[in-house]
């Protein structure tokens, strides 16, 4: 054990995230009173959003959200020895900022734990990737800058792939390339003013690399941590069983050179992510920020929708778009279906071999998600269709006035945050007309200032954007609801 030892642990899972050992919130909370845990944070994998399938063995299910914010709270109400926060762990995706803004109101606090790169619907391929560690690192940054969340989970977790690299050239890039992602991230966290995580899970696992070092915490990481001026440390338990606070001592044990290296750093009494938020301006601001221009994520779904179908078009007819993207619909509509029906034939197949009651109890409230999220993506073409005819309505003359105004609809029908701004926009284009070089009216193209905070943008910009975030031509119903989450 080192000399000092944090009194407090903020990522801690429970039995909802589906790979965990089965056991209730209170018996965690007492495992870690007996280990001398005086503040314990909840920080459970977020569910995946509404429109997407659920991932029942790597994060809670939305219809477990409400269960797991009583249940917390519950152990506050009774333990008032005791000071507990509820708290989640997400991964930061472009794409669902808003839905990570609305999972954060309900928290005390967030981790951001990277467990994968997601450009638009698309996974960065880790494997043998020799540019892994700058992907990861860019991903990282992004999420520390968005101020959604206050403690880096697993900063080093891109060195698990290490070994995958084939080749001795892309293992010396792989490296030099490790030096920069990890100073990249340490400064980023530095500038922040949010503490980065010494993963101790992983030194119980006894999951190590060629080079004899653990996965993570590896000592390259932390070898540039330990330089870097004003970084601030926090120990983290990972919490996914009954005994993880009791393993402790051996955990501290199998990483103590890491220790060493940032103990001058390590915060071990007294930190609070409320009151450190609280007292930081910076990540405050970049909050507000990013909650006033993110879209919804059904706005962002029905973008690539609109980019998807009218990719090859450019000066066809606007009945001819409009032809294109209904048949896109269809589509994905039934891909909808399809998918939905798959899941729930997987399911019913694992459930015959389930003998875990709790384990049981988890795959058939899954089956009742799946259809919820069917249900909300079927909704959701219903939005698209009703919008599309608005747009029509409102005398739309050429593509990009067409996915402007739907993508502004869908907007208008999905959040409250830009309501206002979006009626303003919508009454301009309705209103507003010029005389075109042939004498007739024409439909005002509808300009956007992009200073205000709606998050709306020319379709260009946009275009471009949906590009460098998706593979084109991937399936448009897989990317609705199908991934393939990390560990």
């Amino acid at each position: 054990m080192p000399e000092q030892v944090q009194t407090y642990n903020f990522h801690t899972h429970t039995n909802r995230c589906g790979h965990a050992e089965y056991c209730t919130d209170l018996e965690i909370l007492s495992n870690a009173k007996e280990v001398g845990i005086t503040t314990i944070g909840f920080s459970e994998h977020i569910p995946n959003p509404p429109l997407i399938l659920p991932d029942e063995n790597s994060r809670m299910l939305s219809s477990e959200l409400n269960d797991y914010l009583t249940s917390i709270q519950t152990l506050k109400d009774n333990n008032p020895d005791m000071k507990i926060l509820t708290g989640f762990e997400a991964e930061y995706i472009p794409n669902r900022e808003s839905y990570l803004c609305d999972i954060r109101e309900n928290a005390d606090y967030m981790i951001l734990g990277q467990h994968f790169v997601q450009n638009g619907q698309t996974l960065v391929n880790a494997d043998n990737n020799p540019n892994y560690p700058i992907e990861y690192a860019s991903m990282l940054v992004k999420g520390i800058e968005s101020g959604i969340f206050d403690i880096v989970a697993h900063p080093d977790y891109f060195m698990k792939y290490r070994d995958t690299i084939i080749s001795e050239e892309d293992k010396k890039l792989f490296d030099e390339n490790t030096i920069l992602a990890c100073t990249i991230i340490c400064e980023k966290a530095r500038d922040m003013q949010i503490p980065i995580e010494i993963n101790l899970r992983q030194a119980e696992l006894n999951r190590y690399l060629s080079d004899g070092s653990l996965t993570y915490p590896h000592p390259i990481f932390w070898q540039i941590a330990s330089e870097t001026d004003g970084l601030q440390v926090v120990y983290g338990i990972d919490s996914h069983s009954s005994n993880s606070f009791k393993e402790l001592s051996s955990s501290y044990l199998k990483i103590v050179n890491i220790s060493n290296l940032v103990k001058d750093k390590i915060i071990f009494d007294n930190y609070n992510p409320i009151q450190s938020r609280e007292n930081n301006p910076k990540l405050q601001d970049a909050y507000t920020n990013t909650k006033a221009k993110a879209l919804s994520f059904n706005t962002h779904m029905v973008n690539q929708i609109m980019s998807m179908a009218t990719n090859t078009l450019n000066n066809e007819s606007i009945e001819t778009i409009f032809q294109a993207v209904g048949r896109t619909i269809n589509n994905i509509e039934e891909n909808c279906k399809e998918s939905a029906k798959q899941k729930e034939k997987g399911i019913e197949e694992e459930l015959s071999q389930i003998q875990d009651k709790n384990i049981l109890a988890k795959k058939k409230a899954t089956l009742i998600d799946v259809q919820l999220v069917l249900k909300n993506q079927l909704e959701t073409m219903a939005l698209l269709k009703e919008c599309i005819k608005i747009a029509l309505d409102y005398g739309c003359e050429s593509k990009e006035e067409f996915t402007n105004i739907v993508s502004q609809l869908v907007e208008q029908n999905s959040s409250l945050d830009h309501k206002e701004q979006i009626e303003q926009n919508l009454e301009s284009f309705k209103n507003h007309t010029i005389n075109s070089t042939n004498g007739k009216n024409a439909v005002y193209k509808l300009k956007i200032d992009r200073n205000n905070t709606s998050g709306f943008i020319d379709l260009k910009v946009i275009v471009l954007l949906v590009i460098l975030l998706m593979v084109i031509g991937i399936g448009i119903g897989y990317f609705l609801y199908k991934y393939t989450i990390g560990g």
